[in-house]
């Protein structure tokens, strides 16, 4: 492959996969069907989520406050540097609480991104884009995502979850099918089919935010919830499509 060649494939592959939204987002094609399944080679059971009735109870965090990092329980994949973040809160949590977002090298001391959002208005599915980052992620690394209530520090049962993300190289053949799909939602099949997680829901996502009333949108990405066994945040999205 000639130098030329290279240099035409790295600028390919570069406006795909940082610049999702340049393409049109409207008018997705009808009958989308997703098909997600873990990747070979991923960690099982990293996901951590918050569950009822952990510890006493705790003025203004109701007893049973659902919150989960909207990844399955293994290991999601990413081609992002710069990817986003979801995450599912089903009730608001009152008084003086922060819900503290970070996201984590394991081989680093502090945290590589850290942001507080106010826990009363934090409700339903949540995005966080990285967009931010100083760093980009770097390949190959599982980095630990997670939301945290802060609490008093003599009340040491903390509301959290937790998960892991890891970023790879796109493979040719996924830079080559996004380019043949005009729509968010279209490419978010093609991130799901390529078993890169985070991308697909950042992209259906991406299509909701044009079309925010279309119901099968909601539908589909309650069905991508479903396949990575985050049952009460898709109900919750169908929800939204009612």
């Amino acid at each position: 492959m000639t130098r030329t060649n290279i240099l035409s494939l790295q600028f390919t592959a570069a406006f795909v996969l940082a610049l999702p939204l340049l393409l049109r987002a409207d008018n997705p094609a009808s009958g989308i069907k997703f098909d997600y399944s873990k990747p070979a080679g991923v960690t099982d059971n990293s996901r951590n989520d918050w569950k009822s009735g952990r510890g006493g109870k705790q003025d203004g965090i109701p007893d049973n406050l659902m919150l989960r990092i909207l990844c399955p329980k293994h290991t999601g994949l990413t081609v992002q540097d710069h990817p986003s973040i979801f995450w599912f809160m089903d009730k608001p949590v009152t008084g003086k609480y922060k819900c503290r977002f970070s996201i984590t090298n394991p081989n680093d001391v502090e945290p590589l991104f850290e942001k507080d959002i106010d826990p009363k208005t934090a409700v339903g599915i949540q995005r966080m884009d990285l967009k931010d980052l100083t760093k980009p992620l770097q390949s190959n690394t599982a980095y630990e995502v997670s939301v945290t209530i802060i609490v008093p520090t003599d009340q040491p049962n903390e509301p959290h979850s937790s998960a892991e993300i890891k970023r790879i190289a796109a493979p040719e053949r996924l830079i080559s099918k996004l380019l043949t799909r005009p729509t968010p939602a279209e490419r978010a099949v093609v991130y799901a089919h390529d078993k890169i997680w985070y991308d697909a829901l950042a992209a259906i996502s991406d299509q909701i935010v044009a079309d925010p009333k279309n119901a099968a949108l909601h539908q589909e990405r309650a069905e991508l919830l479903r396949q990575g066994e985050l049952p009460d945040a898709a109900h919750y999205d169908e929800s939204l499509a009612k």
